[in-house]
């Protein structure tokens, strides 16, 4: 009986050491978002029509920036081209980064692979990698 409790309280300790972890990972994340990226490639390329692909590498690809501030708001900026200002929230749990432009509708960014200097988001837009430029 004694071996079982023992058993017990030490498998309840791990499960408490791995949900701290795991909390704190999740708002890691979320400060290593904050920065400014740049759009570095474009994703799943064979899927894209050869006039779309061309036009993405043309006006997007190390032209779009995305910076994401501490306070949660944002600017983003396609070179020559448009910029945009709003708030930004980020869900680790749907992995999602919502965006809110001024005036304008929500744009969700699906998380698909992420590191302190690399992301590679899908949205409505496409799939891209961006990659980290400015803490």
């Amino acid at each position: 009986m004694y071996l079982i409790l023992s058993k017990m309280k030490k498998n309840i300790l791990i499960l408490i050491i791995f949900t701290s972890i795991f909390l704190n990972c999740k708002e890691q994340n979320k400060n290593e978002l904050i920065g400014k990226w740049t759009c570095t490639d474009v994703l799943d390329k064979m899927e894209i029509p050869a006039l779309g692909l061309e036009y993405l590498e043309n006006t997007i690809v190390n032209k779009w920036t995305i910076e994401l501030q501490e306070d949660g708001t944002f600017k983003t900026e396609i070179i020559d081209t448009d910029s945009a200002k709003g708030t930004w929230e980020y869900n680790p749990t749907t992995k999602l980064i919502k965006v809110k432009l001024i005036g304008e509708s929500d744009l969700k960014f699906e998380v698909l692979k992420f590191d302190s200097n690399k992301i590679d988001l899908k949205s409505e837009l496409g799939k891209f990698i961006f990659e980290k430029t400015i803490n």
